[in-house]
């Protein structure tokens, strides 16, 4: 009888071990980590922003009326001088600018003149140590990365 509980508990621990492991290797965690994150995005608490701060979203109603992703940088350089004009303490830009573009001189000059504007950086993990950033003379122009 003794015998027989521990070659019970001996097998319950291999099949909750090989589970485990299957569903490491066929990556059950993630699987569900993504299945379930737009989900959780739309149900997670968001705190009001501040009454001075101004979020500008860019979203289909936007690209239904300036035109299909990317944007041309031209709107950037129109939107950073409007939100200057208006009294812009601060522009934070959420666009990564990766790519050289023709427009990246007026743009450049827009983010310099303006003294207030910051690009992101994003750092990578998995891929390469070293983190995106915005095209080089986009990120000069600004007052910070």
């Amino acid at each position: 009888m003794r015998h027989r509980s521990l070659m019970l508990r001996s097998a319950f621990v291999l099949a909750v071990f090989l589970i485990t492991g299957l569903g490491v290797f066929l990556r059950w965690g993630e699987m569900f980590e993504l299945t379930t994150l737009d989900w959780r995005y739309r149900h997670r608490y968001a705190p009001p922003s501040h009454p001075e701060i101004i979020i500008i979203e860019i979203g289909e109603d936007t690209l239904h009326r300036i035109g299909q992703w990317p944007i041309s940088r031209k709107w950037h350089t129109q939107l950073i001088h409007a939100l200057k004009t208006a009294g812009a303490k601060a522009i934070l830009l959420n666009f990564l600018f990766l790519q050289p573009s023709e427009e990246d001189a007026e743009l450049a000059e827009a983010i310099s003149q303006a003294k207030n504007v910051y690009l992101p950086v994003i750092a990578q993990s998995g891929y390469s140590d070293k983190p995106l950033t915005p095209v080089a003379s986009l990120a000069a122009a600004a007052q910070g990365v």
